[in-house]
């Protein structure tokens, strides 16, 4: 169900899963054949973003990592 919810808002979050106290979002950057081949994320404490701070910046990653895919050449498929 992560999986789906991720692959529809285009960015993943994770929240505190790698590390206690840390917060994550991360988009994927493709090449031209629409596969995923570097990502782009942003970290910090999770005491100063909340969960609702982290959609809202999984928009902008996402947003910066197809601006990345357009500009090398690569396709979001």
């Amino acid at each position: 169900r992560d999986l789906a919810r991720t692959r529809e808002r285009g960015f993943s979050i994770d929240d505190q899963e790698r590390a206690e106290g840390m917060r994550c979002v991360a988009a994927p950057i493709f090449n031209a054949h629409g596969e995923p081949v570097a990502g782009l994320s942003v970290s910090g404490p999770a005491f100063r973003r909340g969960l609702s701070d982290a959609t809202r910046i999984g928009a902008l990653v996402r947003a910066a990592a197809d601006r990345v895919t357009e500009a090398t050449g690569g396709v979001r498929p």
